[in-house]
């Protein structure tokens, strides 16, 4: 049985299956792609403090779902399920689902109202933050908002020959340096992400995050603008603060550029030592400035009552935890969730006083170009399907 037709047979019984690739450090890939099946994902269970050897799947806000996790109950590493794996999901998998695949019709979403709708957005958004409307009785409303990071969704119909499986092999590929998940859980659907940036990575003592914030396209050269050095700036801070809020003793590196995908970043990695727990830190720092704005509770209360959606699992993090409750947590960003050959994908920007809306969704388009691209050369869309980013 090839990978494709298991990962089918565990999504109709109803399984959870996670496969997963860690990114490469210094230019070494550290793992071949790990898989495993969990038969009992749907027990929703909650990850919890005392939870081990397992991965954790976080929603961008509690709000939308809970918080869970699945056990590697039947695990293999590399490209091709192994002889035990195989027969030990025979044992667990109801052999009577069927093979069939639904039908439909594949064309792509084309929608230019997108484009209008997400820069009103963003001028509103602006807008509060510039003047910071008063309510009936003369009180600021949202005295303390200082950023917004406000996202939108792209729909897109695939091929017919379009696999999630075959999705996640070419982004391993494409993207090294990338921690690259294919999750199926049972509560959350089927998600494909192609993170660039840790939460936290623990490796006792270690424990590690970054500030990942400051986006502009591979053309521009030179300095940096003022705008992304400032929402750099709010991340760095906010981590800071956030570890020392756990009297843990930092070390922070200098700002550097790094290019991820498509685009390229402002980066601060931030390393210190501690006994806290990897699954602790990440409840610390959840979400960060980088996903939802600053300060957070104020732009998560913005986002919660304003966003045309549920972000679900988009901004939220998952990785997964060893028995010793070391690993890698990297926060949901370039990614999709997979519905049979449709598609939706997530993509944000952080909206500051001084941001222009088309520069923003141009942005956006930017940062949907990590899959896009990929989907592109798969021959699973048209290029007519970035136009516009819609």
């Amino acid at each position: 049985m090839t990978q494709e037709a298991l990962f089918d047979r565990s999504i109709r019984a109803n399984f959870g299956w996670v496969s997963y690739r860690l990114p490469s450090k210094d230019g070494v890939l550290v793992l071949e792609p790990q898989h495993f099946i969990d038969p009992e994902a749907n027990t929703e269970r909650p990850w919890e403090e005392g939870s081990r050897n397992g991965f954790v799947v976080a929603p961008f806000s509690l709000v939308h779902g809970p918080e869970l996790w699945l056990n590697p109950l039947i695990r293999w590493q590399g490209a091709v399920p192994n002889a035990k794996a195989l027969t030990a999901a025979a044992e667990w998998m109801d052999l009577t689902v069927s093979d069939d695949e639904p039908s439909g019709e594949h064309r792509e979403h084309h929608d230019s109202q997108h484009y209008l709708e997400f820069c009103q957005s963003v001028r509103q958004i602006t807008e509060i933050l510039q003047n910071k409307p008063q309510d009936s009785e003369g009180h600021h409303e949202i005295e303390a908002l200082q950023k917004v990071v406000w996202s939108r969704t792209k729909s897109i119909q695939l091929q017919s020959e379009a696999h999630p499986c075959l999705l996640f092999e070419a982004l391993c590929q494409a993207y090294p340096s990338m921690h690259i998940v294919l999750l199926h859980h049972p509560v959350y659907g089927i998600w494909l992400g192609s993170s660039p940036e840790t939460l936290v990575e623990k490796e006792t003592p270690k424990i590690r995050s970054m500030a990942l914030a400051g986006t502009r396209s591979l053309a521009h050269t030179g300095p940096w603008e003022d705008k992304e050095i400032k929402e750099q700036r709010l991340v760095v801070d906010y981590l800071q603060e956030r570890f020392a809020s756990k009297s843990i003793p930092l070390n922070l590196q200098e700002t550097s550029t790094v290019q991820k995908g498509p685009v390229e970043h402002l980066l601060n990695k931030i390393e210190g030592n501690s006994s806290i727990s990897c699954y602790e830190m990440a409840h610390c720092l959840h979400p960060t400035p980088a996903v939802a704005g600053f300060p957070v509770p104020e732009s998560v209360k913005y986002i919660l009552e304003n966003e045309p959606y549920p972000r679900s699992l988009y901004a939220g993090y998952w990785g997964y935890l060893n028995e010793e409750g070391n690993g890698l947590l990297s926060v949901n960003l370039r990614c999709l969730h997979w519905q049979d050959k449709h598609v939706r994908l997530y993509m944000g920007a952080g909206i500051l006083p001084e941001s222009d809306a088309e520069t923003e969704w141009l942005e956006t388009c930017r940062k949907s170009e990590t899959l896009m691209n990929i989907l592109q050369s798969l021959g699973w869309i048209s290029p007519a399907a970035g136009i516009l980013g819609e």
